[in-house]
């Protein structure tokens, strides 16, 4: 993953002097030292960025924010660009003496909290983590969608089933037959069903792609309803491809539907830190996996096959048995290879499934290292 780092004062930047070398599966971006790959600097720049500029373009691409210095300063220089929780990059607070790691925006769907607690681990910090559910150790229903790959179609039915969690009431939940469903390490807050159908007093309802639109209709105004994002989306570039460019060319080439309901994207090995697909991937807030070329030419399928990219990854597809790769057992390519400019473009369609019922910030950690 990628953070942005600014620091106030030298004392900050003697901060982050000692912070990245201890998180090299993160890449930072610092406002005063460029880019720092696994640790170590990999490029220096010759003239900081002004720090509001700096702050803007990480909230354009929706990177995460690390402050390392007063908690006031933060947030006088983050107020214009806080808009939606959904979209916000996630912003963190560090003091320059490395005592307390303070979460401020995006705890949940951005893994701000998740990621104060990595942060506060490496350094022998203090993780200030004050969101209700965390605190209490209750089921976060926006977690949940995130780490099963779920949009959250109505906010505000699910603010009063979070509210009814936090009172100590039962949640009935229903999941759709078709969406497999782990019984292992369901909250005792929840109570689940996967009958025919949804019970009336349903307060969350995990469907499947096919029953969304009738169980809107039926069932929108008082629970919560989960969709799954169904579409793995595999991409292979040259070296150096910019977020902006890759955007553009998703955009031109993918429909709206598959954007709005990616789950993932996929690459090969060698791609896994370039900056465009990893900035692309935080973008739109799903997981970036890679694969080793004997992984993805082991992939069964009937692919475009290249010998130049044989010669330059050694596997002969590498979009393609990515995204398949990527959607698992069941999956469907169902977008073969799109190429331009020195991009390529593949999607594959997944079952839904639900992989797990923790919602914990301690649980991310596995998935970040």
């Amino acid at each position: 993953m990628i953070v942005c780092s600014c620091s106030f004062s030298e004392l900050g930047a003697l901060c982050e002097e000692k912070l990245f070398p201890r998180c090299p599966e993160i890449t930072w971006i610092s406002q005063r030292h460029g880019y720092v790959i696994n640790g170590c600097m990999s490029m220096t720049i010759q003239k900081m960025p002004d720090i509001k500029d700096f702050i803007a373009e990480a909230f354009r691409k929706r990177l995460p924010v690390l402050f390392i210095g007063a908690t006031g300063i933060a947030v006088r220089l983050l107020a214009e660009h806080v808009k939606d929780k959904f979209l916000d990059s996630p912003v963190l607070v560090m003091d320059v003496e490395r005592r307390f790691v303070i979460p401020l925006l995006s705890g949940h769907v951005g893994g701000a909290n998740e990621l104060a607690v990595l942060l506060a681990e490496r350094m022998g910090a203090v993780p200030v983590i004050t969101t209700a559910s965390d605190v209490q150790n209750k089921f976060a229903i926006d977690v949940f969608a995130k780490r099963n790959g779920f949009s959250i179609l109505n906010r505000d039915a699910a603010k009063q089933v979070a509210v009814k969690i936090l009172c100590d009431e039962t949640a009935r939940v229903w999941v759709h037959p078709s969406v497999a469903c782990t019984s292992d390490g369901i909250p005792p807050e929840l109570s689940l069903s996967q009958a025919t159908t949804p019970p009336e007093s349903a307060d969350i309802i995990i469907l499947s792609d096919e029953t969304a639109a009738c169980s809107e209709v039926a069932y929108g105004e008082r629970c919560v309803m989960l969709v799954p994002k169904l579409y793995c989306v595999g991409i292979g570039c040259k070296q150096g491809k910019t977020f902006d460019e890759l955007s553009a060319f998703l955009e031109e080439n993918l429909s709206a539907d598959v954007l709005e309901n990616m789950c993932a994207i996929a690459s090969i090995d060698l791609k896994a830190h370039e900056i465009g697909l990893m900035e692309l991937a935080q973008f739109y807030h799903v997981r970036f996996v890679t694969y080793t070329a004997s992984e993805l030419a082991a992939v069964q399928g009937d692919f475009c096959e290249s010998d130049f990219v044989r010669e330059q990854t050694g596997v002969s597809n590498v979009c393609e048995r990515a995204a398949v790769k990527c959607a698992g057992e069941g999956g469907v390519l169902v977008c073969k290879k799109i190429a331009k400019d020195g991009m390529t473009v593949a999607v594959a369609k997944r079952k839904p499934k639900i992989v797990t019922w923790e919602t914990g910030a301690n649980e991310i950690l596995k998935d970040l290292k």
